[in-house]
Order: structure tokens, then C-alpha cells, then sequence
């Protein structure tokens, strides 16, 4: 009975961080792709090594439904929640809130066109991890499969791979040198498994949107963290509180949530879940059970209200954010002579950037600010996503744009286009 209320936990906590994807789904940076093309946004996963998440979709999602999606993901949550609860027999209340409103997880669930696939790799990974580390190891060569797939899901998937086979050896009673060589077996082979699948079973281009950039300012930050981790550790094992195969799961445990970050340096990879919050709840929630003090018990709240506030205002910043872009285009289609015509925006709309959206970007900027210059394809695909028919503008009518139409008025203080009649322009000035 326990268990049946436990997911009940879960799944309430996860209605409350995301059923407004139920009730008002918004459309955000990617998501509008899967409405407006969605076989080609299927097909160009391929080109950025996710083979696993475009063969989901195509054989068993033919077609795009936002409501669908969102419900899968919302359960495929709670049930991952769930089980991170049971198999750690951790408390379900801590390990709920912090992963549901973790930033990063809010930061994945807002791509809805894929949060569902990611968090189904997820639960995949850790019964295949738990399968080989607590039941058989003979059953490496499935768990291998399994890993593998859900890495070309989503490559975040990788380092929480590294962080569920650490906690598993961690919370053995002993862990002898068989543990590390299936291990690392299960970790080499899953990798093997991703690379076959995107180098030779997808037979398409690789894209250059994930770069390697390593041993810059940005994966130094993170270096630094993965530093002090390996300190604690070393003290813990000097201390004689755990021995050396622990101290050394217990790093990697750590750490994995940045491995990525540090190995490549690019802020391509720096989705974070579902690493990040998985390790993070396990940490927290373990502190709680085991040291029976105020001060940790008042701090884990703490963070748990941090991240519902931090994430509940990145949510009504996002609603607020898609309604001013649905009410802005729908002023611009309005304007539109005919489809006959080419839709040309001059400048950005001015998105104000804070803190925050260093977790959550995209979310809560702009169609209308999102593309480089001189790139416009956002701004028209939110007119395209409240009914409208124009001709898109290339990159190099929009560099000679800025120029061209310099001295048209300002669409935001007039709220009217300009219309070059003579070559069927409709001109959109934002600055």
C-alpha cells in the first residue's frame, strides 16, 4: 500500500510542476518545428547523433501531439521519481520536489517535442544499471543494448549513466574488482552501442551544432567543482568513513553531473538533466535519513523552496513570454497583404536576459530576439504558428535589409508594418 502511495506522491507533485502543460500548453524554441515540420525536425536528430530518439518517433509517434506528449512525460516523470524513491528507499516527498522543480528538469520539460523519450531513456537506464548490479551480471549484454539506445535519445543520458553505476557501487555492502569490470564493460559497450547507431545504422551527415571545445573558461568552472568533489572523497577515505572503491564511486557520483561540461567544454552540452536532479535528490535526501539535525533538515527545505519558486517563475515568465509572441504575430499576419508576399524583419526584439536564464534558456526569450543576425527562421515560424502564409526572406536579404529599410518606423511604437508595394515586402522593424 505504501508503494501505491508513494507513486500517488509522485505523480501529484509532477502534476503540480507541469500539468499546466496539460491545461496550457505553450509553444516554445524547437517545440514549434514539431508542429510546423515534423518529420523534418525527426529526420535532423539524426544528423546530431540522437538515431534512438528519431527511431521512438518514427515508428511509434508518426505525427505530432503536444497533449499526448506532455501526459507521457508528466507520467514517465513520476514514475521515474518513484522508483529513484523505492530503490534507495529514500523519502518520496524530498526526492519529488527536487527533481520535479529542479531548473534542470524544467529546463528539458520545456521541450516538449521531446521531454517524453528523455525521461523514458532515464527509467530505462536505471533498471538496466540495477538489473546488472543487483540481480545478474550475466544480463550485461542486454543491459548494454538498452544503455546504448537511450544514450542516442539524448547524450545528457550518459552522465547519469556514470551516475547511476556509481551510486549502485556506493550503497553495496562490499564492492569487489568483478563490480568495476562489468562496470566498466556495461559503460564501454553502451558507448560502442550509441556510436554504431549513429555512425552506421543512420547513414545521414553529421551536423556541426555538437562541438568539442575543451579547456576553456567555461569547463574550467567546472573543473573546479569536480576538484572539490574529489577532495571530500579523499577525506572521507583518509578518514577511514569509506574505503577506496567507494571514495572512488562515490567521485564519480559526484562529478558525473558535469563530466560532459568538463570533457567537451561547449555549451551545447549543457543539458543537465537528468543528472543533475537525480544526483542532487539522492545527496539531499540521504543527508536528511542519516543525520538526524536541524540544520540539514532546514536547508534541504530550503532548496526545496528555492527550486519551486526559481522554477515556478520561470514558467509564468514563459506564459507571459508566449502570449506577448502569439499577440505580436497575430498583429503581423494581420497586416499581410497576401501570401504572395515576403515577410522581412529588420533588428531583434529586445529580450531581457537575466541570471536565470542560464539554466533555462530558451525559455522565457523570444521568437522575435532568438536568431542571430542575420537569421530570421524563429520570427517566422511564430507568424506561421498563428495561421500565417507569406514568403520567407534568406539570410542575405535579411543582411540587406538593415540597411535598406534603416528609416522605416519602428513596429513596436507604431504597431503597423511597412509595405513595400513595389517588390511585395512586408517590412517588420524592431531596431
Amino acid at each position: 500500500m505504501k508503494r501505491f502511495v508513494d507513486f500517488i506522491i509522485s505523480l501529484c507533485v509532477s502534476l503540480l510542476g507541469y500539468g499546466v502543460y496539460i491545461v496550457y500548453p505553450t509553444v516554445g524554441i524547437d517545440t514549434e518545428v514539431a508542429v510546423l515540420d515534423y518529420k523534418g525536425l525527426v529526420l535532423s536528430w539524426r544528423t546530431i547523433s540522437r538515431t534512438g530518439l528519431s527511431l521512438i518517433k518514427e515508428n511509434f509517434f508518426p505525427s505530432y501531439n503536444q497533449l499526448i506528449s506532455n501526459i507521457l512525460a508528466i507520467l514517465c516523470l513520476a514514475l521515474l521519481i518513484w522508483l529513484i524513491s523505492q530503490i534507495f528507499k529514500l523519502n518520496i516527498w524530498i526526492i519529488s520536489f527536487i527533481i520535479t522543480f529542479m531548473p534542470f528538469t524544467y529546463s528539458q520539460m520545456y521541450f516538449q517535442m521531446q521531454s517524453f523519450e528523455v525521461i523514458l531513456g532515464s527509467i530505462i537506464v536505471l533498471l538496466a544499471v540495477y538489473l546488472l548490479l543487483n540481480i545478474n551480471y550475466h544480463f550485461v549484454f542486454i543491459t548494454i543494448f538498452l544503455i546504448g539506445f537511450s544514450i542516442s535519445i539524448y547524450q545528457s543520458i550518459f552522465d547519469y549513466l556514470l551516475a547511476c553505476t556509481a551510486i549502485f557501487l556506493v550503497i553495496k555492502n562490499k564492492i569487489v574488482i568483478k563490480d568495476f569490470i562489468f562496470s566498466a564493460l556495461n559503460i564501454v559497450g553502451s558507448f560502442i552501442i550509441y556510436w554504431i547507431l549513429n555512425n552506421v545504422i543512420n547513414t545521414l551527415p553529421h551536423s556541426m551544432y555538437l562541438t568539442f571545445e575543451p579547456f576553456n573558461l567555461f569547463s574550467s568552472w567546472w573543473l573546479i567543482y569536480s576538484v572539490l568533489m574529489l577532495i571530500i572523497c579523499i577525506i572521507l577515505f583518509k578518514s577511514e568513513k569509506i574505503d577506496l572503491f567507494k571514495a572512488i564511486s562515490l567521485f564519480v557520483f559526484l562529478s558525473s553531473p558535469v563530466f560532459t561540461l568538463v570533457l567537451t567544454g561547449s555549451l551545447k552540452f549543457r543539458a543537465m538533466f537528468p543528472c543533475a536532479p537525480f544526483v542532487a535528490a539522492i545527496a539531499i535526501a540521504y543527508l536528511v535519513k542519516n543525520y538526524k539535525n536541524s540544520f540539514i533538515k532546514l536547508s534541504s527545505i530550503a532548496v526545496i523552496i528555492s527550486c519551486v519558486l526559481f522554477t515556478s517563475y520561470c514558467q509564468w515568465n514563459e506564459i507571459q513570454r508566449y502570449n506577448d509572441d502569439v499577440k505580436l504575430a497575430k498583429k503581423i499576419v494581420s497586416q499581410i497583404p497576401s501570401e504572395n508576399y515576403r515577410v522581412q524583419f529588420v533588428g531583434k526584439k529586445i529580450s531581457v536576459r537575466t541570471i536565470f536564464n542560464a539554466f533555462t534558456e530558451p525559455a522565457g526569450i523570444s521568437f522575435f530576439s532568438w536568431d542571430p543576425v542575420p537569421h530570421q527562421s524563429r520570427s517566422d515560424h511564430m507568424l506561421q504558428l498563428v495561421g500565417g502564409k507569406f514568403i520567407t526572406s534568406t539570410p542575405e536579404q535579411n543582411a540587406a535589409a538593415s540597411e535598406k529599410y534603416s528609416t522605416v518606423s519602428s513596429f513596436l511604437e507604431t504597431g503597423h508594418v511597412y509595405i513595400d508595394k513595389d517588390e511585395k515586402v512586408v517590412v517588420v522593424r524592431f531596431s
